[in-house]
C-alpha cells in the first residue's frame, strides 16, 4: 500500500490487493502520520493483520466520495477505517463501505475516542466477526450520523449496526436487518451521563439474540 508520514492529500486511485502482514502492522491499503483529506478513491480487498484493513490513522480523517469493499483487518478493528487518535475527528461523507471485516472490532470503521461524523453514506454487509459494531464502532464524543443506510451488518457481542460509547445524534437514516447478540441495530455502550438524540430513524428487522 501507501505510507505517509506527513499531511497527506489523496484524489482519485485505486488501493486493490495490498497487504501489511507483519504481527503489529497497521494500515493493509494505506497508512496516514497526519491529517488525511481522502477523495474519490477506491480501497478494495486489502489487509492488514492488526487494525486498518484499508486505512490506519492516528490523526484527523476526511474521506469523500470514496468506496471500500472486502477490506479486512484480521485480528484487530476497522475493516477498513482504524482512526486511533484520542481526540481527532473522523469525517466520512458520501461514503460506500460494502462486505468488509474486522477480526474485534468495526466491520467498516473502528474509532478510538475522537469525534465521528458520518453523512450520505452506505454501509452493507460489513462484520465485526468477535465484537461489537458490524458497521461501526465509535467511541468519541459526539458521535454524528445523517441521511445514511446500514443494511444486513453483524457483530459478534453488540451492535449489528452500529457501537457507541459517547453523545449521539442519528438523523434519516435507517437501519435494516442488522444482527447482532445485543441491540441488532444499534448498541448503546456504557452507563454513564450522556446525550442520545434519533431523529427520523427507521429500524425495520433487525435482530438479536
Amino acid at each position: 500500500g501507501a505510507y505517509a508520514a506527513g499531511a497527506a492529500p489523496l484524489s482519485g486511485g485505486l488501493f486493490q490487493n495490498n497487504a501489511c502482514t507483519g504481527a503489529s502492522c497497521y494500515g493493509g491499503g494505506a497508512y496516514f502520520g497526519e491529517t488525511a483529506n481522502v477523495t474519490g478513491t477506491t480501497f478494495m480487498s486489502n489487509t492488514s493483520s492488526n487494525y486498518g484493513g484499508g486505512i490506519y490513522t492516528a490523526r484527523a480523517l476526511y474521506v469523500t466520495n470514496t468506496t471500500f469493499v472486502t477490506n479486512t483487518a484480521s485480528t484487530g478493528g476497522g475493516g477498513a477505517i482504524r482512526n486511533e487518535s484520542p481526540t481527532d475527528p473522523t469525517v466520512l461523507d458520501n461514503v460506500v463501505a460494502i462486505s468488509n471485516t474486522a477480526g474485534t472490532w468495526g466491520g467498516m470503521l473502528d474509532s478510538h475516542n475522537g469525534p465521528v461524523t458520518v453523512r450520505n453514506s452506505v454501509f452493507s454487509r460489513n462484520v465485526a466477526i468477535v465484537n461489537r459494531g458490524g458497521a461501526m464502532n465509535a467511541n468519541g464524543n459526539p458521535t454524528i450520523i445523517t441521511n445514511s443506510s446500514f443494511t444486513d451488518n453483524a457483530a459478534g457481542t453488540g451492535g449489528g449496526g452500529v457501537s457507541l460509547n459517547q453523545a449521539t445524534s442519528v438523523t434519516a437514516t435507517t437501519f435494516i436487518r442488522n444482527r447482532a447478540p445485543n441491540g441488532g441495530g444499534v448498541y448503546l455502550q456504557g452507563n454513564g451521563a450522556r446525550t442520545e438524540q434519533f431523529d427520523n430513524v427507521l429500524f425495520a428487522a433487525n435482530s438479536a439474540s
